[in-house]
């Protein structure tokens, strides 16, 4: 598909033109536009002018001055009544959040049975999702390009024990290698 025809060029396009590096398209666009003509003529212009203008170093101690004129000025915090209302509103809520969950663990202490038994559809649910997405997990994994190799590798009892053995192994250097990053450093290690 090809992209739309613009009406005017881009400045990437300009800049791409004035640099030598033309796109085609801006180029068959710029043969049938004046404006476009023109714009492409006064900008290699300007540029032509500054390219032949000295470079201008700014007189030392130049930005230490600048700088020392410039003052930021943070405006004071206003809190507005408005914004106390919105808290208040939002401090109220969490309370009345919190209380009717300590409220609910509360109840359901009190009544383990009745509490399972509104439960039970809910963990129903949970179990027969996460049935489902262990059987699309395993099934995703065995239509995987390197399903076939490992299982192969790992059917024979011979080339599974060393595999196995060096995951292992792989598995405790990691777990000793961790346990000597989380260990505290001694006070005399001389670091």
């Amino acid at each position: 598909m090809n992209a739309p025809e613009p009406h005017h060029l881009t400045a990437d396009e300009l800049d791409a033109i004035l640099d030598g590096t033309i796109v085609e398209r801006a180029s068959v666009h710029v043969a049938g536009c004046t404006v476009c003509r023109t714009m492409v003529e006064l900008d290699r212009r300007v540029v032509d002018a500054l390219a032949i203008l000295p470079p201008v170093d700014p007189a030392p101690g130049f930005s230490p001055r600048v700088m020392a004129r410039v003052s930021i000025h943070s405006p004071p915090v206003q809190v507005t009544v408005r914004a106390l209302g919105a808290r208040r509103r939002v401090v109220v809520g969490a309370a009345l959040v919190g209380a009717a969950v300590a409220g609910g663990f509360a109840w359901a202490t009190s009544n383990p049975a009745e509490a399972l038994a509104w439960a039970e559809p809910a963990l129903q649910g949970i179990g027969q999702t996460l049935w489902t997405s262990l059987q699309a997990a395993a099934a995703n994994m065995v239509e995987q390009p390197w399903f076939d190799g490992t299982r192969d590798l790992l059917a024979a009892p011979a080339r599974a024990i060393p595999v196995i053995g060096a995951a292992a192994a792989l598995y405790a250097a990691a777990l000793v290698g961790l346990r000597r990053l989380l260990a505290e450093p001694v006070p005399d290690a001389r670091w």
